[in-house]
């Protein structure tokens, strides 16, 4: 899978499936099973996304492997199986950015409201993102006690992740 491959399929992502549409162990077999260090490879992959680079082969298989496992394990049907694997890359991205962010003192909840982000809301992809909200994200990040300005370098990428 090329790299922008990897980087579409990451935004085309946030479209949450239905919640009736998946079972809770649909929805949690992706965490349960995925290698511990699979969704900082996943974010680490999409932070330093340079045009035209190739993905990881590895972290391709990685990924496509654990589908596999959860579509046989869980009994995904046929015609859900192309949105299970943006919903593995979606969970897989958002967890450990949470984790990421929570560790930098980052309330993840403000950015989901913000963005609309989570079940039955909007779940734009990156692209998706007007100025309005990025600015919204920064107000709302300053009252919840945050200074943009000394948050690590990375953070901005991850909140746009």
């Amino acid at each position: 899978m090329r790299k922008t491959g990897l980087i579409a399929a990451i935004a085309a992502s946030c479209v949450a499936l239905p919640a009736t549409a998946m079972t809770p162990g649909q929805a949690n077999c992706p965490v349960r099973l995925a290698p511990k260090d699979l969704g900082a490879r996943l974010v680490q992959e999409v932070l330093n996304y340079k045009e035209g680079q190739d993905t990881d082969p590895n972290l391709t298989e990685a990924i496509k492997h654990l589908e596999d496992v959860c579509v046989q394990r869980e009994k995904v049907p046929a015609a859900q199986q192309d949105v299970y694997i943006r919903y593995v890359m979606a969970r897989l991205s958002h967890d450990e950015l949470v984790r990421q962010l929570g560790a930098m003192k980052v309330p993840v909840t403000v950015i989901d409201s913000i963005f609309g982000i989570g079940p039955g809301r909007q779940n734009p992809s990156p692209d998706q993102v007007t100025e309005d909200q990025f600015n919204a994200l920064v107000s709302a990040l300053e009252k919840a006690g945050v200074s943009i300005e000394k948050l690590p370098d990375q953070a901005l990428g991850m909140m746009g992740v």
